[in-house]
């Protein structure tokens, strides 16, 4: 029993580690009033649980921001920070939306190589490792 709880243990550990700074990629933003698929836009962020950082790039700019778990899967706004580029306009729609999710989301659920930012009930922003 006891070797069993070891090894528990430390897949555990291995797993949180695994999760605790990872690149991750956009799949789906809320824009507007609907789910867009960005799988082939530009994108990589950076969850960093272990440090309560979040950063990376949406298009052509960068952000980096606080993340912070209230209670569970609950977390607070990140109010991230962005670089001010340019961005061709269909690009800037994008990151902009990218943008208010990451601003707006009060829950993260991590589920292997899928992490989804909600607002409420509904879905607004959704990553693939």
């Amino acid at each position: 029993m006891k070797n069993l709880t070891t090894i528990f243990g430390i897949t555990f550990i291995l797993s949180i580690n695994a999760y605790s700074q990872s690149h991750w990629k956009m799949q789906y933003v809320w824009e507007g009033d609907k789910m867009v698929n960005v799988k082939n836009k530009q994108s990589d962020f950076v969850i960093a649980i272990a440090d309560k950082k979040i950063s990376g790039s949406i298009g052509c700019n960068t952000f980096s921001g606080k993340l912070e778990y209230a209670k569970g899967n609950q977390i607070r706004p990140i109010k991230a920070l962005k670089s001010k580029a340019k961005c061709p306009q269909e690009m800037d729609r994008t990151e902009h939306a990218a943008f208010e999710a990451l601003n707006f989301a009060d829950k993260l659920v991590i589920d292997r190589d899928l992490a989804k930012f909600y607002n409420g009930p509904k879905l607004i922003l959704e990553l693939k490792r």
